[in-house]
């Protein structure tokens, strides 16, 4: 039976969520949502969905930070100082985990965090994969990254996003025996298009190649 936990963490936003699904699994996977793209929006929305299925429990994480007026009118530099800030406590609380396996999957936002997350040595260690979801002002600074190393890593953008230009696509060929990259045409940052049927079959594309993944994590 799926158990639903607030986790209270001193996070900067009163708008924040952090939510811990658990099934008593030995396996977590941590979404982190985007900058204003939450998870009841359509592809995490969906992809939680599919987790649902899985053997993996769930710890959602939304910062919060585009409903707050707060942080809105805060300039860059102290924006940037709050979310390392929030980073480093949500980082002690992901290592005190006592989980087996971590899988990531993040948006925008979400994979600048899970990025960063990912230089602790105890939670890299125990990560399987990352789906990195139209990556945004981080873009460059995560191609590096996945080109170097050995987790198993699903990169998927909008090859009309203005960010997906910031990726290093040299670098990203060095690690292609790890790395399944997927650039979709005519999709936008939030990996939809103008056209509202053709959004919805790059959404069922994107949940497909999710599933996919997944499910060759979840059986090696």
């Amino acid at each position: 039976m799926k158990k639903k936990q607030e986790i209270n963490l001193d996070l900067y936003s009163p708008l924040k969520t952090l939510t811990l699904e658990a099934k008593g699994k030995k396996r977590l996977t941590i979404l982190i949502a985007g900058f204003g793209y939450n998870f009841d929006m359509p592809i995490f929305y969906y992809t939680n969905k599919l987790l649902d299925s899985k053997e993996t429990d769930v710890l959602f994480i939304d910062f919060g930070y585009s409903q707050y007026d707060g942080f809105l009118k805060l300039s860059e530099e102290e924006q940037e100082a709050i979310f390392a800030k929030d980073l480093a406590i949500i980082e002690e609380y992901v290592e005190s985990l006592q989980y087996e396996q971590f899988l990531f999957i993040g948006k925008s936002l979400g994979t600048t965090a899970c990025y960063k997350l990912l230089h602790s040595q105890d939670i890299y260690d125990k990560t399987i994969g990352v789906v990195w979801l139209s990556p945004g002002t981080s873009a460059y600074k995560i191609s590096k990254f996945i080109a170097k190393n050995d987790l198993n890593n699903l990169l998927i953008y909008g090859e009309n996003d203005k960010y997906h230009e910031q990726l290093n696509l040299q670098l990203l060929e060095q690690n292609s025996i790890n790395l399944t990259h997927i650039p979709i045409s005519n999709a936008d940052h939030i990996l939809e298009s103008e056209n509202c049927v053709e959004s919805i079959n790059i959404l069922k594309f994107v949940i497909e190649k999710i599933n996919i993944f997944v499910n060759k994590l979840f059986i090696s």
